[in-house]
């Protein structure tokens, strides 16, 4: 720019200029649950991830954050980075620039928080804000109610499952007895359970059966040796409010190397986040008197000869043989004329014979132990001319039994 000064000479002047910056910071929050699935189930943990995104042109030196809950319906459990301080309701991260750096326009930053469900209510709203964040120019942004806040609102699932048997739980069982179980699933919350699944573990020395063989008050029946991994069930949806239940049987089968009679079972649905809930029934064991490991009768001259070897022998008086005409339990007809004398000691077994005169070839035996206060213990039958093995003899494991 130029000017005239006195007597109309020109005169040189100062020219200066400035350039200013217009910037637009700008910062995004939001929060969702881990899997992407919004529902949970009471008592079982749930994880939120919280985003933040540098939406503006500015990098961001500072950000603090909170996560807001109702310690009605939640407890926290963890988080990652931990927060800076934590009360009832209130996690507050004061700077997270500290822990992932400063955040540059399109940046992101992601971090979890995790907490257990601890409310049946239908639904449940957990929210997360911004509280405080400065660019590099110490500019701080002002943010939008909308823009500065996210919530999530999830479903809640409540399952409970319980489980009965007969005889009932802690009732004391034996070989050849069989447990009658009832497990019922209810839906103890306000919303659907959807792809539920009940899986039952048979206790281990047990054989499932579809229903318990009748058996006399005087004779537990030598159980078959099939061990049932386990039993599944699929129950689609249940409705709140619905109660279902399945009912499971087995046998308790002889020759054990357990001395609990345990079963567990779980309950699975989509809105159970992975999680099994679970329950378990158990029974002590009464070990049966003897364990048997050969019974077998074979054809002679004259008659049938039976042969057993036992390898356990607890507070055992002695024993009959029966004879039947078909395997099952009808009218027997005892072989024996007197009882033959338990040969065990102190727990150890013996190997014992009879010759049974009036025995022919295809009839069946059964061989019945007296215990010393007189309860008996049915075992077979076998088939004349057939042999009956037991487990190989191993590492039993039993109560402590005085003689």
């Amino acid at each position: 720019v130029g000017a005239q000064g006195r007597g109309g000479h020109p005169t040189t002047t100062a020219q200066a200029s400035a350039a200013v910056r217009v910037t637009r910071p700008g910062l995004s929050i939001g929060k969702a649950v881990e899997d992407g699935q919004n529902f949970a189930v009471a008592g079982a943990p749930i994880t939120f991830t919280i985003t933040l995104t540098n939406t503006g042109d500015t990098r961001l030196d500072q950000i603090a954050v909170a996560d807001i809950y109702d310690t009605s319906h939640f407890v926290w459990r963890a988080a990652s980075p931990l927060p800076s301080q934590s009360s009832a309701g209130h996690l507050r991260w004061d700077d997270l620039t500290a822990q992932f750096g400063d955040l540059l326009p399109g940046g992101v930053i992601s971090f979890t928080a995790s907490f257990t469900v601890t409310t049946t209510a239908s639904s449940v709203t957990n929210r997360v804000r911004i509280e405080s964040d400065l660019d590099e120019n110490g500019d701080a942004l002002f943010l939008s109610a909308s823009e500065a806040v996210a919530l999530v609102v999830i479903d809640v699932a409540a399952i409970s499952l319980e489980l009965k048997s007969k005889p009932p739980a802690q009732a004391t069982v034996r070989p050849g007895d069989c447990i009658v179980y009832d497990l019922t699933v209810t839906n103890t919350g306000q919303t659907n359970l959807t792809n539920t699944e009940l899986t039952a573990f048979p206790p281990e020395g047990t054989t499932r059966v579809e229903e318990c063989p009748p058996t006399e008050r005087s004779a537990r029946y030598a159980a078959p040796q099939n061990h049932e991994a386990l039993v599944v069930w699929q129950m689609g949806m249940i409705a709140p409010g619905r109660i279902i239940t399945r009912q499971l049987q087995v046998v308790i089968n002889a020759n054990l190397q357990v001395n609990i009679i345990s079963l567990m079972a779980e309950v699975r649905s989509d809105q159970s986040r992975g999680v099994a809930f679970t329950g378990q029934a158990a029974n002590p064991l009464d070990p049966t008197a003897v364990t048997l490991l050969r019974f077998s009768a074979a054809s002679q001259p004259g008659g049938v000869q039976v042969d057993w070897i036992t390898g356990v022998e607890v507070n055992s008086w002695g024993f009959h043989l029966w004879r039947t005409d078909s395997p099952a339990w009808a009218d027997p007809v005892r072989a024996t004329d007197a009882l033959i004398p338990a040969q065990g000691r102190d727990g150890s077994g013996a190997a014992y014979r009879f010759f049974d005169p009036v025995g022919q070839t295809g009839d069946w035996y059964w061989l019945q132990e007296i215990e010393n206060d007189g309860t008996p213990n049915l075992y077979g039958p076998v088939w004349a001319d057939a042999v009956t093995e037991g487990v190989p003899e191993r590492r039993i494991f039993l109560p402590r039994v005085e003689r």
